[in-house]
């Protein structure tokens, strides 16, 4: 497995992680509690499978 994460802004991160399955993911916040996270999901072994995609909203007051 690997990985790797970077950082665009102060608020904004990227991270990938490749093994069998790609995974990588967008997330960003607006405060430093509340985050909007994005990611991909693509099996390379089963290209022809339709890759999965998430979306996730996390609030803290």
């Amino acid at each position: 497995m690997l990985g790797a994460q970077h950082a665009l802004d102060p608020l904004t991160t990227v991270k990938a992680c490749v093994n069998i399955a790609g995974i990588a993911l967008i997330q960003h916040g607006w405060n430093p509690k509340s985050f909007i996270t994005i990611s991909g999901e693509i099996d390379s072994r089963a290209i022809e499978k339709s890759s999965k995609v998430g979306f996730s909203l996390a609030l803290k007051p």
